[in-house]
């Protein structure tokens, strides 16, 4: 399909051991409840 290249960069990161009250924890340990509270995901759909 002709037209413009697109690049994407992802990034992420590991730690040993969370952080005991960081968000991270909380996310993790958390219920679904909390992490919807959290986490948005806004999908894009082009026309």
């Amino acid at each position: 399909v002709p037209g413009p290249t697109h690049y994407s960069m992802v990034f992420y990161f590991v730690t040993a051991r969370l952080i005991p009250g960081s968000l991270l924890q909380l996310f993790v340990d958390g219920d679904d409840e909390f992490r919807n509270t959290r986490l948005k995901l806004i999908p894009y759909v082009p026309k």
